[in-house]
């Protein structure tokens, strides 16, 4: 979906992945199913004063959200209004980056979108106003990477060792064992969850659950699907009712639901 993207300089970078810009996005139906992709995010709509999502696929209820919102990470889908997104940029976090950037753990923002100005205050509408006149997406890139250096927080350190197993469960697609994993940085299942929560924003296992399905999804995009087990086992299942399961479970649909439907962004499915 993101037609630009920015990779930042200097110590932000160690809190903010990319920065993303989608303009003049044409969506191909008037609401989307967003998925869980494990991170949270800043979005700033450009194009419109409004952000609007649903409960569900035809829910005749929307709820409205400020142009500015921190999306935090998403154990389920959501349903979006694809007309209120046409221009949008945004930053994709890293773990610790909330509380690096807004003093707030993680968890605060899980499964929530909160209003950047509600965080932050009045400075967030002079911010959109000069991103919508700036003219080019690399000086919008860095406009917003500026916002984001002068709130960091140089003396937050998030702990290393959750950043250690953050690492394990992406390098790995969501395959290694949690108990294995804290066994090695020598901490107790409540403890290390916790931590985890506090920086990450969920639960070791649901973030291991979502990088496996997000590894699944990218596969699914690269094959000419013919046999789900093979699908199941590639994305480091233990089978294919427990493939079915989780992917209902995050998604919302089947597997086949998913295939038969997808479009370009594998996140965004038309609802």
């Amino acid at each position: 979906m993101a037609e630009y993207e920015y990779i930042p300089n200097g110590p932000i970078s160690s809190y903010v992945k990319f920065i993303w810009i989608s303009d003049n996005y044409t969506p191909a139906s008037s609401r989307e199913r967003l998925l869980p992709n494990g991170s949270s995010q800043l979005i700033i709509n450009m194009g419109h004063q409004k952000f609007r999502h649903f409960d569900t696929a035809d829910s005749p209820t929307e709820k409205e959200y400020d142009p500015a919102v921190i999306t935090g990470i998403h154990t389920h889908n959501i349903f979006l209004d694809s007309h209120s997104r046409i221009s949008t940029i945004g930053a994709v976090f890293r773990p610790g980056a909330l509380s690096a950037l807004f003093n707030t753990p993680a968890h605060a923002f899980t499964n929530d979108v909160i209003s950047l100005q509600d965080l932050v205050g009045s400075q967030v509408p002079a911010l959109r106003e000069r991103l919508i006149e700036t003219a080019s997406a690399e000086a919008q890139c860095k406009l917003l990477e500026t916002f984001l250096s002068r709130r960091l927080d140089t003396s937050f350190q998030p702990n290393p060792a959750v950043i250690y197993s953050v690492a394990q469960l992406n390098n790995k697609n969501g395959t290694p064992r949690i108990a294995e994993i804290r066994d090695k940085i020598g901490y107790s299942r409540r403890h290390f969850s916790g931590l985890f929560k506090q920086i990450v924003g969920i639960t070791p296992k649901q973030y291991a659950k979502i990088r496996r399905f997000q590894h699944t999804l990218t596969l699914m995009h690269q094959r000419n699907i013919r046999d789900w087990a093979e699908v199941a086992l590639a994305g480091g299942y233990y089978d294919q009712p427990h493939f079915n399961r989780d992917f209902k479970r995050l998604s919302g649909i089947s597997p086949t639901e998913y295939y038969r439907n997808q479009g370009d962004a594998k996140n965004h499915v038309p609802a």
